[in-house]
C-alpha cells in the first residue's frame, strides 16, 4: 500500500534442514549406498518439520485427517546434505485409509557461493487407498470418488524439478512491485 518493498529476514533455512530434526523422534538406522555415495539413514517422525515445514501444526495436520507423517532421510556421508527422502503420510476416517508416499531424489549437487544446492529433484509419489472398513454399499456409493481421487494422485506420478540459475543476495528491483505500472 505504500509503494515500497518491505523485507523480512526467513525464519528458517532450508539449507539447514538438521537444525529442525527433533532427537527425540529421529533414529539412526544405519548406512546405505545412493547412487554410489554412503549414506546415512534416519528414520524421522516429523517428517513435515525436518524439510522446512515448520508452519504446518500437528493440530492442523490432524484436522485434515492426517494421522501421521514419518519418513526416512538419507544423509551423505561427505557433504552431509540430504540425498534421498522419503515422506509416508497416513490420512484416516472412520471408513477409508489413505497412504501417500512421497520419494524425492536430491541430485546434481553444485557450489553457490558459500552453499551446496540440488539442482535437480526427482519426485515420486505413490497413493494407496484401502475401503475395508466400508460396507459394500457405502464402497459402491463412492467408488467413483475414490476412482477420481486416485486419478488425481496418481496424476502427481513422477516429475523432475531443475533449477536453471540460483543468484545469492541480489535483491529484486523496486520498480517490479510499482503499481502505477500495472495495466
Amino acid at each position: 500500500m505504500t509503494g515500497k518493498v518491505e523485507s523480512k529476514l526467513a525464519e528458517g533455512n532450508p539449507a539447514q534442514f538438521w537444525k529442525n530434526i527433533d532427537l527425540v523422534k529421529t533414529k539412526y538406522l544405519g548406512e546405505e549406498i545412493i547412487e554410489g555415495e554412503k549414506a546415512y539413514v534416519l528414520q524421522i517422525d516429523n517428517a513435515l518439520q525436518v524439510m522446512g515445514s515448520q508452519q504446518v501444526q500437528a493440530s492442523s495436520v490432524q484436522q485434515d485427517g492426517l494421522q501421521k507423517v514419518s519418513g526416512k532421510l538419507w544423509i551423505s556421508s561427505k557433504t552431509w546434505m540430504p540425498l534421498r527422502m522419503v515422506m509416508i503420510m497416513n490420512a484416516s476416517s472412520e471408513k477409508m485409509v489413505m497412504n501417500t508416499t512421497t520419494t524425492t531424489d536430491f541430485k546434481d549437487y553444485r557450489q553457490v557461493g558459500s552453499m551446496l544446492h540440488p539442482f535437480q529433484l526427482v519426485m515420486k509419489t505413490n497413493t494407496e487407498i484401502d475401503t475395508s472398513g466400508m460396507s459394500a454399499e457405502d464402497r459402491k456409493n463412492s467408488e467413483q470418488t475414490m476412482q477420481m481421487m486416485q486419478s488425481m494422485m496418481s496424476g502427481m506420478g513422477s516429475f523432475t524439478i531443475e533449477t536453471t540459475d540460483i543468484k545469492i543476495n541480489v535483491g529484486l528491483t523496486d520498480d517490479l512491485f510499482d503499481g502505477t505500472k500495472l495495466k
